[in-house]
């Protein structure tokens, strides 16, 4: 009976404990300061993310080696000023000169980076660089070049937009070296990490992938413009004829120099005022055979048709030509002296006559006849009346003309040529008192 009692009363004590229990482990805790500890988060922007879009971006690269040539192209006329009687014939022999320059090699790296807007806001201040990296053996790549790359034609990248950017990148080799290219993507408002080896972007920095690719250069170089092709074309006047006529095309594997004679025939120009006076042109152009850069060149040559009229009718006097005055200086009329200056020119009047009128300059077609027209006339020469015309309109037009600025506002060049015709068939002695014998 005792011991049944001592069960019960160990019984009742276990219960008590049990109750009381985690009151006093409570109690034991309250009466120490417990120990803090923080638990951060992760989010999209604690790990570097910044709201805006994301890009991707593929790349080719292709190595070339390229011997590149130039050309130049240079024509000229052996006389500047043909005067021809009806049906009488002369020539003029073109000079065409084709040169083509010594090669230069040129390598380099070229291709095109697709870039693709993969989020759903536009892109903000995207820029590119393509990095030329080399290396030797088995060391690390290390920059050779780098040059930006031209996004104007795609500035901003919508969403989902692909655009490809082209490149051409020149450098100097290195002697046993592999290449690779990269290409620098970058925008200041993506939105997270580009690759496990990137770090991630932060708030407003230039941030985007890296695409690599591999390239070689080639054992060969490809030959860029070695040849061309020439192109040769004549323009005759009304009232003469030209022969050969043309056109004319040429091959060119090398610098050439050509000859061209051209037959000038006036068959029927002294017919009306409109055809006494023509220009023959050659003009050439040359075209490279890979790039098509284009190459022009020209020589011009005046015509005049030595129309016979019948000189003297009273008049007095005789005339002389330009020739003449040019070489019996000492026989120049009273009042003109060939050290005096002529107009605006900055050349005395014998320097003027010396002067040729290089590339047909019509400044010095015409004042080679007023001079000798005007000594003409101070000689005691008759000048009909539409010679004298034509001394007042080149005195006027000499007086605000150089040989730099041969075309003032007002005058053209047909109109000096016209003039210089008029006086040319006067110191001729086709009009007016006739040739000195």
């Amino acid at each position: 009976m005792r011991t049944k009692r001592l069960v019960v009363a160990l019984t009742l004590v276990l219960m008590v404990l049990s109750l009381a229990g985690p009151a006093l482990v409570s109690a034991r805790q309250m009466s120490k300061s417990p120990p803090v500890k923080t638990v951060k988060v992760s989010t999209p922007r604690d790990r570097g993310g910044v709201p805006g879009t994301t890009l991707s971006a593929v790349k080719t690269a292709e190595g070339y080696w390229e011997r590149r040539y130039d050309w130049t192209l240079d024509k000229t006329a052996d006389v500047d000023v043909l005067t021809l009687a009806p049906n009488v014939s002369g020539t003029v022999t073109f000079t065409i000169t084709a040169t083509r320059s010594e090669p230069i090699d040129v390598y380099g790296v070229r291709g095109q980076i697709c870039v693709t807007n993969g989020g759903s806001k536009p892109t903000e201040n995207l820029t590119i660089t393509d990095v030329v990296e080399y290396k030797v053996g088995s060391g690390k790549f290390q920059t050779l070049v780098s040059q930006p790359v031209d996004t104007s034609a795609k500035p901003v990248l919508g969403p989902g937009e692909t655009f490809c950017y082209p490149y051409d990148v020149q450098f100097t080799p290195v002697e046993g070296a592999q290449y690779r290219n990269v290409a620098k993507v970058k925008i200041t408002n993506h939105s997270g990490s580009i690759n496990d080896n990137a770090k991630n972007c932060k708030p407003g920095e230039p941030c985007g992938p890296e695409p690599k690719a591999s390239f070689w250069l080639p054992s060969m170089p490809t030959e860029i413009d070695e040849t061309a092709t020439l192109d040769d074309a004549l323009a005759c006047p009304a009232g003469f004829t030209c022969t050969p006529s043309g056109p004319w095309t040429t091959t060119l594997t090398e610098s050439s120099v050509t000859s061209l004679t051209i037959t000038v025939t006036n068959v029927s120009a002294c017919d009306a005022e409109e055809t006494r006076v023509g220009t023959l042109t050659n003009s050439a152009t040359l075209t490279e055979s890979d790039t098509h850069m284009t190459h022009s060149a020209s020589a011009a040559v005046t015509l005049f048709a030595d129309c016979p009229t019948t000189p003297g009718g009273g008049m007095e006097g005789c005339t002389l030509t330009q020739g003449y005055w040019q070489r019996w200086t000492d026989r120049w009329p009273a009042g003109y002296s060939p050290d005096d200056t002529f107009y605006n020119s900055g050349q005395t009047w014998l320097g003027v006559l010396q002067t040729p009128p290089a590339g047909g300059n019509a400044y010095y077609i015409l004042a080679h006849q007023f001079i000798a027209a005007t000594l003409n006339v101070a000689n005691g020469a008759t000048a009909p009346a539409e010679v004298q015309t034509a001394l007042a309109n080149a005195a006027a037009y000499f007086a605000v003309a150089s040989p730099t600025t041969p075309y003032p506002s007002g005058y053209q060049r047909s109109d000096l040529i016209a003039w210089a015709s008029t006086l040319d068939q006067f110191n001729n002695g086709y009009i007016g008192p006739g040739h000195c014998d």
